[in-house]
C-alpha cells in the first residue's frame, strides 16, 4: 500500500476491520488525515471483505494478516511500536484495554497525545480489586476519553477519570444505501425479529420462552453455538433463517415491524441503529449499551429489565398498544445527524 500522508492527526488502534468501523474512519478520514492499525481478523465479529478496504479515506495496517486469536502477542507488539516510532501523529485512539498490545503502547507514547475509545459499559466491567486497579491506571494514561455514551461515560468516571471526556454518540457507522426504507404499512399482527449471533450472552432462550407461550410471530436470524438447542425448544411461530449477510438485511428489516433484542450484555447493539434506520421500532433489555441514546430519549422503542419475562411480556404489551406512536419516533428520528455527531466529535480532538 502506498504511503499517501507524511503526518496522521489520528491514528486509530483497533481489533478487526468491522463494516460499521470501516464506514466511521472513511468519513472522519475525508475531513483529517487518518491511519487505521488493525490488530487481525475476528471470527466472532462482523469482518468485511478485503475490497472494502480499496479505495478508502484511510491508510491502514495489519498487526497479524490472520485469526486475532492466534497472533504471536511478542511479534504483534514488537511490530506494532515499530509503525508508532516511525509514524507522525498527533493522538493515537485506542479501544479499551482489550488488547495487551495497545495496553502496553500507551505507557510509551506521551499522555498528551493518547486517547481511549471505551466500548464497554459500566454494568458490564469490573471496577474493583485488581482488575479495577489497573483499568484506572490504564485510562489515565490518556489525555482524552471517548465513550461511546452514558452508559460508557459512568465507567470513566467511576475510576475516577480526570482528563477531558468526549461523548463519541456510537461505535461506527452502519451501511446506508439510497433513500432510508421506512415508509411501509405495519403487518398486523406484528412479526418480531432478532439479527445476531446465536450465543448464551444474547438470552435467546429468554425469547423463545416468552414467544412459545404468546404464539406471536418471531424470527431469529443468525448463526451460532447455540442454533441447535434454540431450534429444539421452539415452536413453529418461531422461524430461523440462519446467517445473513449484512448487506442483505434490508430485505429483512422490511418483512418485519419490531426488533427486538434481549442480551444480557451489549456493548453498543449496533443492529438497534439498523433497525431503526429501516424504520423499525425496538424493544431491547437494560443491558444493550447504547438504550439511553437510541431508544430512551428518542422514544424510538421499549426498554425491559434484564433477563426478566414479566418485564418482557410488559414491553411486548407496550408495543403492541403504543405501535403508531414509536413507528412515528422512528421516522422522525435523525440518524445521519447522531453520525455527523460522531465524526464530529473524533475531529474535534484535533481543533
Amino acid at each position: 500500500m502506498t504511503n499517501r500522508y507524511n503526518k496522521f492527526d489520528l491514528v486509530f488502534l483497533t481489533g478487526s476491520p468491522s463494516f460499521y468501523k470501516i464506514n466511521l474512519f472513511d468519513e472522519i478520514g475525508k475531513e483529517i488525515k487518518v491511519k487505521v492499525i488493525f490488530c487481525g481478523y475476528d471470527s466472532n465479529a462482523v469482518n468485511i471483505n478485503s475490497n472494502r478496504l480499496q479505495n478508502t479515506n484511510f491508510e491502514y495496517e495489519f498487526l497479524h494478516n490472520g485469526d486475532i486469536t492466534k497472533r504471536n502477542k511478542l511479534l504483534t507488539l514488537i511490530r506494532l511500536l515499530k509503525i508508532i516510532n516511525g509514524t507522525d501523529y498527533r493522538y493515537i485512539i485506542r479501544e479499551g484495554w482489550y488488547i495487551p498490545e495497545y495496553i502496553i503502547s500507551s505507557f510509551i507514547s506521551p499522555r498528551d497525545k493518547n486517547a481511549t475509545v471505551c466500548e464497554s459499559t459500566i454494568a458490564e466491567s469490573s471496577i474493583n480489586g485488581i482488575k479495577g486497579l489497573l483499568k484506572k491506571i490504564i485510562v489515565n494514561k490518556s489525555s482524552i476519553a471517548l465513550p461511546s455514551g452514558v452508559e460508557h461515560k459512568e465507567l470513566f468516571l467511576k475510576l475516577g477519570y480526570k482528563g477531558k471526556i468526549l461523548l463519541t454518540h456510537g461505535v461506527g457507522i452502519i451501511n446506508k444505501k439510497g433513500i432510508r426504507p421506512i415508509n411501509r404499512s405495519r403487518n398486523t399482527p406484528l412479526r418480531y425479529l432478532y439479527v445476531g449471533r446465536l450465543t448464551k450472552c444474547k438470552n435467546l432462550n429468554l425469547l423463545i420462552e416468552t414467544f412459545n407461550e404468546n404464539c406471536k410471530y418471531l424470527t431469529i436470524a443468525g448463526d451460532g453455538e447455540e442454533a441447535a438447542s434454540l431450534k429444539s425448544i421452539s415452536n413453529n411461530n418461531i422461524n430461523f433463517t440462519g446467517y445473513i449477510n449484512n448487506e442483505l438485511l434490508g430485505k429483512i428489516f422490511k418483512e418485519h415491524d419490531v426488533l427486538i433484542l434481549a442480551s444480557l450484555r451489549d456493548t453498543w447493539g449496533i443492529v438497534v441503529e439498523e433497525a431503526i434506520y429501516h424504520g423499525l421500532p425496538v424493544i431491547v433489555s437494560d443491558q444493550v449499551g447504547c438504550k439511553t441514546e437510541m431508544v430512551t430519549r428518542p422514544k424510538t422503542g421499549v426498554i425491559f429489565e434484564n433477563n426478566n419475562k414479566e418485564s418482557l411480556k410488559f414491553a411486548i404489551s407496550d408495543m403492541e398498544n403504543s405501535y403508531d406512536i414509536y413507528k412515528q419516533n422512528v421516522i422522525s428520528y435523525d440518524i445521519n445527524n447522531k453520525d455527523k455527531q460522531q465524526v464530529g466529535t473524533y475531529i474535534s480532538i484535533i481543533k
